[in-house]
């Protein structure tokens, strides 16, 4: 995305040519579940919700982009039907290094600016977005889009759970208008451009089961 601006490298925008690891298969995982136990996969799959779904598809919408040293991800806000199938990590389960959104997040956010119907509290790093993105459930929904050679593909969701904790605590960022919404440089590399019109991509809801 070009800029307003009339050098593009003023910005210093990280160089993408080190995430050379293209990943075949695009898709979000709606849930994942660990050698021994098998209980927890059997619960989602019983789901009603899950059973009905199986081989639809859906449209899911694109708000912004996550751009690290580590990967470049596509974050993904889901709409009520689709949070019926999350069974995933949120950013604040615990072991993620993101602690609790109802207890740290909030308490460390110094205020927030307004209520609405979808959260009860809106952070003022969400206010002027065109396309707020998810508080709560489902907030670390994402498209893994590439990856540093070195890295396996849980950075993706490594890296949204630390934006979602830049913004809920309202940490310092920079801030660039470009053509298609605004860039932010929250420091250390860590870089998102939030969309001012998201981007509609169909996708298959179905399972793979690894041996």
């Amino acid at each position: 995305y070009p800029t307003t601006l009339t050098d593009f490298r003023e910005i210093n925008v990280l160089s993408l040519s080190c995430l050379e690891n293209q990943l075949n298969h695009l898709h979000v995982t709606a849930f994942f579940n660990k050698k021994g136990l098998p209980q927890r996969s059997t619960d989602y799959v019983s789901l009603p919700a899950v059973q009905e779904a199986l081989g639809s598809v859906t449209t899911l919408s694109i708000i912004a982009w996550t751009i690290t040293p580590r990967a470049v991800t596509a974050r993904v806000k889901l709409n009520p039907q689709q949070l019926r199938l999350w069974g995933h990590f949120n950013s604040w389960d615990l072991g993620e290094g993101c602690g609790n959104f109802n207890g740290t997040h909030l308490a460390e956010s110094t205020t927030c600016a307004s209520q609405s119907s979808d959260s009860l509290y809106i952070p003022f790093s969400y206010a002027e977005l065109a396309n707020k993105p998810t508080i709560g459930e489902g907030d670390t929904a994402h498209v893994t889009l590439s990856l540093r050679n070195d890295m396996t593909p849980v950075q993706g969701r490594r890296d949204m759970n630390e934006l979602v904790r830049l913004e809920l605590t309202n940490q310092r960022y920079e801030e660039y208008t470009v053509t298609e919404g605004v860039a932010r440089d929250y420091g250390d590399g860590q870089w998102a451009v939030y969309l001012n019109e998201p981007i509609y991509v169909n996708a298959l809801f179905t399972g793979f089961y690894g041996s």
